[in-house]
């Protein structure tokens, strides 16, 4: 009696632990795989997220890029026109003085040091210099920053070596227009290497006290 009930009991026992096994396989599986399942979306969701203010990021880039094109298109187009009101002032220092005066803009700089920069917003002229150059390339007039040049400054523009960067033709390329058009040069200025621009700054950002690209753009 006491044998038979051993057998029932251990057969009891195995039927339970076959049964719990059963229950719990199926439930670790489904637990593993609603585990991988969410860490799945949740990589899928980071990576929307991500991609998506990546996006973001990009479309801010490029429209201020398009915003910075069309404000120095704008500029340009500004300056083309004052190139064309030049040419009805009367020839003389005062009206060229008074047209440099009435041009100017906003510009915001670093100044400082490297260690200390300092951040300077003013008013600065537009134009460094106005000048009428006669039909043969000579300088008859011109007013730099306001003041009347002697005569004895005047230069013979016709030959490029003696511009300001001893390779401007622009009085050739402003002849060879039509009439009423206004010709405009690329960007120019003294080269300035990486050494002087940064004056031991450790990047462009943070070179206040370097050497500057002083450009100009000329309007013939």
């Amino acid at each position: 009696m006491a044998g038979s009930r051993g057998i029932r009991f251990g057969l009891l026992w195995r039927f339970l632990l076959a049964a719990l096994l059963i229950g719990l396989v199926p439930l670790g599986m489904i637990s593993l795989f609603a585990i991988n399942g969410y860490q799945a979306a949740g990589d899928q969701a980071t990576e929307v997220t991500r991609a998506t203010l990546d996006q973001k990021a990009l479309d801010s880039l490029q429209l201020r890029t398009v915003e910075t094109a069309n404000a120095i298109a704008r500029f340009l187009e500004e300056r083309v026109q004052d190139a064309r009101t030049a040419t009805l002032l009367p020839r003389d220092a005062t009206s060229f003085a008074a047209f440099l005066a009435t041009r100017h803009a906003e510009v915001w700089y670093l100044a400082g040091t490297n260690d200390t920069p300092v951040e300077r917003r003013e008013q600065a002229p537009i134009f460094r210099e106005i000048a009428y150059v006669g039909p043969d390339g000579h300088e008859q007039l011109r007013v730099v920053a306001g003041k009347q040049l002697p005569t004895s400054d005047l230069r013979d523009l016709s030959d490029p070596a003696n511009t300001t960067y001893l390779t401007e033709d622009y009085v050739a390329a402003a002849k060879a227009l039509p009439a009423g058009e206004v010709y405009v040069s690329h960007v120019m200025a003294w080269y300035v290497s990486q050494q002087e621009q940064l004056a031991g700054a450790a990047d462009p950002l943070a070179a206040v006290a370097g050497k500057k690209y002083d450009a100009i753009i000329r309007f013939a």
